[in-house]
């Protein structure tokens, strides 16, 4: 609530459970922009209401140096 409060352009929540009930409580609050999250939302997660979960980016952690990265990299630029 204090951080919707300050209107931000974009919140970072790593949230590692209860995801649904978070982004929700979000939405419910009046919070239009778009949220970071960790690695931990999921197909599954989704399905649950997929309309919460719009709008909600991932970050991901991985090793800059492996080939994957690079080409997901590329990929990006």
């Amino acid at each position: 609530l204090r951080a919707i409060a300050k209107k931000p352009d974009v919140i970072y929540a790593p949230v590692t459970s209860h995801l649904l009930a978070f982004f929700k409580q979000a939405r419910q609050l009046g919070y239009k922009g778009p949220i970071i999250t960790s690695d931990n939302l999921n197909e599954h997660e989704i399905a649950l209401d997929p309309s919460v979960f719009e709008g909600i980016f991932q970050s991901l952690v991985a090793d800059p140096e492996t080939e994957r990265a690079k080409h997901l990299k590329a990929i990006y630029e």
